[in-house]
């Protein structure tokens, strides 16, 4: 390994996490210390709901906030969807792009999947 480069651990939350979860986020985020933070780069991706109070508790602290998912498109008649400008908005830094998870309940079609993989926004 790049002696430069820090492996990135993430932890997705999916569709779990209320507010009342916000104190988890905040004692990950005082554990996100040197020396740990010197070794990896620390990622939390909690649910759109939680988003933007996730990243205000973490301003202090390397620990990253990230979303679940993004829409391909910066806006539009997407219900439900999220796009990366409105991540952005939220001072979300990261975003699983691609993530197959919700397919076998929610299916869409074949060719959302692939802009996915791509870099989301030229803001992202």
């Amino acid at each position: 390994m790049t002696p430069d480069v820090r492996p990135l651990v993430a932890g997705n939350w999916k569709m779990n996490g209320m507010r009342a979860s916000l104190d988890q986020i905040k004692a990950i985020a005082e554990g996100v210390r040197p020396p740990l933070a010197d070794k990896v780069q620390a990622l939390i991706c909690p649910p759109a709901t939680l988003l933007y109070v996730a990243t205000a508790l973490c301003t202090d602290s390397p620990l990253a906030i990230g979303a679940q998912d993004c829409h391909q498109n910066p806006s539009g008649a997407h219900t439900g969807d999220i796009s990366a400008e409105m991540i952005a908005d939220c001072f979300g830094t990261y975003v699983i792009v691609g993530h197959p998870s919700g397919a076998p309940t929610m299916p869409k079609p074949t060719i959302w999947f692939a802009p996915r993989r791509r870099r989301p926004s030229p803001q992202g």
